[in-house]
């Protein structure tokens, strides 16, 4: 859980830049390791892995989700339905400090009950 030691870091973090900055944690999938399964049951990649890292998983591009536990918004922004995702900062935090309620394990962990 968040405590008031990362909401001082986030804020000291948050002020430095121009841009909403948001909360967010390494995904525990990978997009690269998603298949998908068409009409005849065939399952392919989602995405097409690039061939020079191909079979390498270390080199894979770290892959980050958005949970806005905290988020920053610059003076002067002005926010509508929809966020710039490119200009959004991300300040990186451990899962365990941003677990979704959403998520049922998580939920039942966010309630004390785990």
């Amino acid at each position: 859980m968040i405590g008031l030691d990362d909401v001082d870091s986030f804020s000291r973090f948050a002020v430095q830049h121009a841009a909403v900055v948001s909360t967010a944690c390494p995904s525990v999938i990978h997009p690269y390791r998603i298949l998908t399964v068409d009409d005849d049951g065939n399952e392919a990649y989602l995405f097409d892995i690039p061939k020079d890292i191909r079979g390498n998983r270390h080199c894979y591009p770290a892959i980050y989700n958005i949970r806005p536990a905290l988020v920053g918004i610059p003076p002067g922004c002005i926010l509508d339905e929809t966020i710039d995702r490119d200009a959004m900062i991300l300040y990186r935090m451990p899962k365990e400090k941003l677990l979704d309620k959403t998520i049922l394990l998580e939920s039942l962990m966010v309630n004390g009950i785990l």
